[in-house]
């Protein structure tokens, strides 16, 4: 089994790859809301001139990633100028002299993170039985997160369609699956139902522009 540290880093690692591709793969994407993704201080941080929410502007993987100092967090501070920095913090697992900088430098714990939750295994996940049906996209459509709208919830659909996601990666021979949700939501419960445990809590911490 791979051990907590290396699955935290290979989600890392997957969350940094998917979000380059889906804010800064597109030039016509990137040009019409602002989006970049850019290397700044040896990590990796997300910008949006569009929505100002810290998910589209954040540093990513401080203190497991790479190292975040003092010249480090001024030069990502100035990278954010005009706009509010959010640098996320790992629950028990961010260096607590990396917490003690960002208050230093007017960092503040916000209200808002999230969580990362994984699965490693090569057997079907236990689901269990809905009435819904999961079909495939079309090549041309695109498939991102597994959101339900609010007039359809509670009828098992989030949860047939995480069992499905999860068969077709094994049927592709992969056996590391992984997801973000809000902290403590509903949809962290169905993926605990379905084999997967919270990997860390991130937590961002905010500096105002």
């Amino acid at each position: 089994m791979t051990s907590d540290a290396e699955l935290m880093r290979l989600e890392l690692e997957n969350q940094i790859a998917g979000n380059r591709a889906f804010v800064a793969g597109d030039p016509a994407v990137a040009a019409r809301y602002g989006t970049s993704f850019e290397t700044v201080a040896g990590l990796n941080c997300s910008t949006c001139r569009v929505w100002d929410h810290p998910l589209f502007n954040r540093v990513i993987g401080a203190g497991v990633l790479a190292p975040l100092d003092e010249r480090g967090l001024d030069t990502i501070v100035a990278h954010y100028s005009g706009k509010t920095c959010n640098v996320e913090v790992y629950e028990g697992i961010t260096p607590e002299g990396l917490v003690a900088t960002l208050e230093r430098a007017g960092f503040a714990k916000s209200e808002h993170g999230l969580e990362a939750h994984g699965l490693e295994s090569d057997r079907e996940p236990p689901a269990r039985a809905t009435g819904a049906t999961v079909r495939r996209i079309s090549p041309v459509a695109g498939c991102y997160s597994g959101s339900v709208l609010a007039r359809f919830r509670g009828k098992g659909i989030q949860h047939a369609l995480i069992a499905a996601r999860v068969r077709e990666g094994l049927r592709r021979g992969r056996r590391i699956f992984i997801s973000q949700t809000d902290p403590d939501s509903p949809s962290g419960h169905n993926l605990h139902d379905l084999g997967f445990r919270t990997l860390y809590r991130a937590t961002w911490y905010t500096r105002q522009a």
